[in-house]
């Protein structure tokens, strides 16, 4: 669980960059911000990486730059995860930039 958190400042990297996190694995992230720019290969997010879990009231601002699966809050969001269901959900949130 990510809850209550800000960072700011630019971040490069591969496979699931984020400005919080690459790969958000059935976790929770509540009230987060990410200001500056995300520098990644694939599956790049201004907040999350690749997303199998919750976030909830997040924010990301910034510009996002990759080769595939690229967004502005997340690169990729998934709800399957090996044959399980996973429940996967975005609330209250944003991406700007």
């Amino acid at each position: 669980m990510i809850q209550n958190v800000a960072v700011a400042g630019s971040v490069n990297g591969g496979e699931f960059t984020g400005g919080i996190v690459g790969f958000n694995k059935q976790g929770l992230i509540e009230n987060a911000t990410a200001t500056g720019s995300v520098n990644g290969l694939g599956r790049t997010g201004g907040l999350v990486g690749l997303n199998r879990g919750k976030i909830k009231n997040a924010k990301a601002t910034g510009s996002v730059n990759g080769t595939y699966s690229i967004g502005g809050l997340v690169g990729t969001n998934e709800g399957d995860l090996f044959g399980q269901t996973v429940a996967t959900s975005i609330q209250d949130s944003f991406a700007a930039g």
